[in-house]
C-alpha cells in the first residue's frame, strides 16, 4: 500500500510520540488505512495495515459504544481530503462503586 510520503512521516512522529493515543491514517479514496503497532496491540487488530477497516474495528468496540462509534465515524465519509490522521483516546470504564 502506498500513501502519501508525507502523511506517512507524519504518521509515524505522531505514532512514536505518545503510547497512549492509539492513531490510524487512512487514505479516504481507496480505503487502505495503516495502524499504529500500538493500536494494533490494544485493540487485538489483524496487522498494521488493513483494506476497509472500518468493519474490522468495529469488531472491537464494546456493545455499548458501537452506537455512539457508528454516529461519529461514518462508513463512508465524504471524500474531502486524501489522507487523513486520527488519534483514539480509550476512555477506560469503571463500575460505579
Amino acid at each position: 500500500m502506498q500513501m502519501d510520503r508525507i502523511a506517512e512521516k507524519m504518521f509515524e512522529a505522531y505514532a512514536s510520540a505518545s503510547k497512549s493515543r492509539y492513531l490510524f491514517m487512512r487514505n479516504m479514496k481507496t480505503k487502505h488505512s495503516r495502524w499504529s503497532t500500538n493500536a494494533v496491540d490494544f485493540f487485538g487488530l489483524p496487522g498494521e495495515y488493513m483494506d476497509d477497516a472500518y468493519h474490522t474495528f468495529l469488531e472491537h468496540i464494546h456493545p455499548e459504544d458501537k452506537e455512539q462509534f457508528q454516529a461519529e465515524w461514518p462508513e463512508y465519509t465524504p471524500v474531502c481530503r486524501t489522507v487523513m490522521i486520527w488519534s483514539i483516546v480509550p476512555e477506560v470504564k469503571t463500575e460505579a462503586m
